[in-house]
């Protein structure tokens, strides 16, 4: 079964209506002064605290930060940092935080990711490439690429994100049969707040693609 995230969460009632949906995992953003789903640490710990047993709690920030607020991350106690920027001990991160490591990787290059640095790491997050932007970026992935990709990794989980949404979301797993699929302005009414209606047809559609 095909796992869901959904990404850059920035208030309770959002949380809230991601886990009655029936999400594997909530994502919120901390570090990236530009989005509009920014969050700061202590915004991201009262969020964290609406999520329940047996749904991950995915911390989506930069090395610096985890450099700077291991203690604090650490007590946020999430289940996974999704980490942007050179992180050059990745295996001392994990020990220092408890938390499993994703490797954001924009697909626009032609090539993938060093193989020594994908296994130093607990899976692999794709997403478009922007110039402008390090992620997040609304925009739809080359899934065959992304499928070629994740055959290279294996058993490396691949994590599919970038322009999706409902209408997509079926197709995009039949074709890269990924692990988990993450999504963020694909199920939202404005940026940095959800609609909970797409979100339930995301995670019906991410089901019924994954039988």
């Amino acid at each position: 079964m095909v796992r869901v995230k959904v990404c850059g969460l920035t208030n309770e009632e959002d949380i809230d209506a991601a886990v009655h949906a029936g999400v594997d995992a909530v994502g919120v953003v901390v570090g990236f002064s530009s989005s509009p789903r920014n969050m700061t640490l202590d915004a991201a710990s009262r969020l964290f605290r609406r999520v329940p047993p047996f749904v991950c709690k995915v911390l989506v920030t930069t090395v610096d930060i985890v450099k700077r607020e291991t203690d604090t991350i650490k007590r946020l106690a999430p289940c996974a940092i999704q980490i942007y920027g050179e992180v050059e001990r990745p295996a001392f991160i994990r020990e220092r935080t408890g938390a499993s490591l994703i490797l954001p990787f924009r697909v626009g290059g032609g090539k993938g990711p060093e193989k020594e640095k994908v296994r130093q790491f607990d899976a692999v997050l794709t997403d478009t490439y922007d110039s402008t932007a390090l992620g997040g970026t609304g925009r739809v992935s080359d899934w065959n690429f992304c499928r070629a990709l994740r055959d290279e990794i294996t058993p490396i989980p691949l994590i599919l994100s970038g322009g999706l949404n409902p209408r997509n979301v079926a197709e995009a797993v039949r074709v890269v049969e990924p692990y988990a699929v993450d999504v963020s302005s694909g199920v939202e009414l404005s940026p940095g707040k959800k609609d909970m209606s797409k979100m339930k047809e995301f995670v019906k559609e991410v089901r019924r693609a994954s039988w």
